[in-house]
């Protein structure tokens, strides 16, 4: 039996101040006072904090939302901590924890059919296939490994079940969607304040020495928001996001991250040459011509580089650049030497225990991936993973371009955006392995199922 008047879109235990739950209010001045602590004091402060905001997580859920993305904040330029606890982990228990009392509650919502669903469902279960066919060949440690690996896929993925159910008005969407854009102006102005007046160096100029993730959270983020700004009506608004792709542009540059400028560049022809006009076309051209200038004189330049098997003497030169070609190319003799790679793949999280061998000159660590989302991802899955992994891909291609351009459908023009933040985001998955799950960096993957979710949650007809 349904209960609609406990749990509908919010408990009413506590008043509304000003239009903005109690709840989430008090919460919001606690995570901002003790999340500080936490990171400059003493770990310990986080637990405090989750003991006190909690609780009044579970009187308000849709203040759930909110602080979930808001940890974003915090999570990405500060938290990126190899193998403990982020904060985004412990929210992300409140909100899945909500989100199953919801159903509970109420067994008769949620029934719909969402998109995308078994087109995930299946990739997370082939995920799971490659750990079990390689489970005989698997130390205790690398069980555990793989193990985690698998959760955390898991997580990234109801992330964006637990928002398309939990997501109820468009003016909640539209709420969420402005608190991603506040999560990216703290995200630019803090990395130019360790780059101007910390003096970071410029490599680490995005907040963390992983800078290629943080570039590709502001990729997703800045076309995804460039729909926004092609469907708000509101002047003051539309100028205020101007400023904020200005500096999000700014934190790529100082970045320098080139995948990830690359990628940008990319999005953006994508958005230019899909809009089906005249003057669009004409930019791209523009761009294009640029492009093949400078791409002709890199291509030039890389024939200095000895790039035979096994040499590869320039890695001290350019690390970044001939490191990669190193990997792809050590990548490509551990699945010739291991034909049974092509059926089952490594499993998820296996990468790096198996390529140790066969790229000694790279220096610790940089074996963890492929450094190619599309090579990884056959290295670890197989021939069939890969398959879905690709098949995923184009689901989200074609669906996003489809409702951009129906125009009975109001809020198109965040379809169109979408749509060219994934090519963006598929473009960094060349170099990096920004879209799987890397235990090493932070939460690319779920942040672009949350994306995802605000993107195609279960809008009601009438709102169509």
């Amino acid at each position: 039996m349904n209960n609609p008047a406990v749990f509908e879109n919010r408990i009413e235990f506590l008043p509304n101040f000003r239009g903005l739950s109690l709840a989430a209010f008090i919460s919001g001045i606690i995570l901002l006072v003790l999340l500080p602590l936490g990171y400059y004091i003493h770990y310990i402060f986080f637990f405090v904090s989750a003991a006190i905001v909690f609780p009044l997580l579970y009187i308000n859920k849709v203040s759930a939302l909110y602080l979930y993305v808001l940890s974003y904040a915090y999570t990405l330029p500060v938290l990126i901590v190899t193998a403990e606890i982020r904060i985004e982990d412990l929210f992300f228990v409140v909100l899945a924890s909500i989100w199953l009392m919801d159903k509970a509650l109420n067994p008769g919502t949620g029934k719909e059919d969402k998109l995308f669903k078994y087109p995930l469902l299946i990739w997370l279960a082939v995920n799971g296939l490659s750990i079990a066919a390689n489970l005989h060949n698997y130390s205790n440690h690398q069980i555990i490994r793989s193990g985690y690996y698998f959760v955390r896929m898991t997580q990234y993925i109801m992330v964006y079940f637990i928002f398309t159910d939990m997501i109820k008005t468009h003016r909640m969407r539209v709420t969420l969607i402005r608190l991603i854009w506040m999560v990216n102006l703290f995200v630019c102005l803090y990395a130019m304040y360790q780059f101007h007046i910390e003096g970071w160096a410029r490599s680490t100029a995005t907040l963390s020495p992983d800078h290629a993730h943080i570039g590709a959270f502001l990729v997703i983020s800045i076309f995804f928001l460039i729909g926004y700004y092609s469907m708000t009506r509101n002047v003051v608004e539309k100028s205020a996001l101007l400023i904020t792709f200005v500096l999000m542009i700014y934190t790529l540059v100082i970045s320098a991250s080139r995948t990830s400028i690359l990628a940008f560049v990319f999005g953006l022809l994508v958005y230019l040459l899909f809009n089906r006009r005249l003057w669009s076309w004409v930019v791209a051209g523009i761009v294009i011509t640029v492009i093949g200038y400078y791409g002709y004189d890199f291509a030039q330049n890389l024939q200095d580089y000895d790039l035979g098997v096994a040499k590869f003497t320039d890695l001290e030169t350019d690390i970044s650049l001939i490191g990669r070609f190193y990997i792809w190319n050590q990548t490509i003799e551990m699945i010739k030497d291991n034909p049974i790679v092509l059926v089952t793949g490594v499993g998820l999280g296996a990468f790096r225990e198996i390529m140790l061998p066969y790229a000694p000159l790279l220096p610790p660590g940089a074996a963890n991936g492929a450094h190619n989302n599309y090579l990884h991802q056959f290295a670890q899955t197989g021939i069939i993973g890969f398959t879905v992994f690709l098949y995923v891909l184009y689901t989200l291609f074609k669906t996003s371009l489809r409702k951009s351009r129906e125009k009975t459908i109001q809020n198109r023009h965040l379809y169109y955006g979408y749509f060219s933040c994934l090519a963006a985001y598929a473009f960094t998955a060349i170099a990096n392995e920004t879209m799987t799950v890397q235990i090493h960096v932070h939460n690319i993957l779920g942040y672009f199922f949350l994306v995802t979710a605000l993107t195609f949650y279960n809008l009601p007809k009438k709102e169509i």
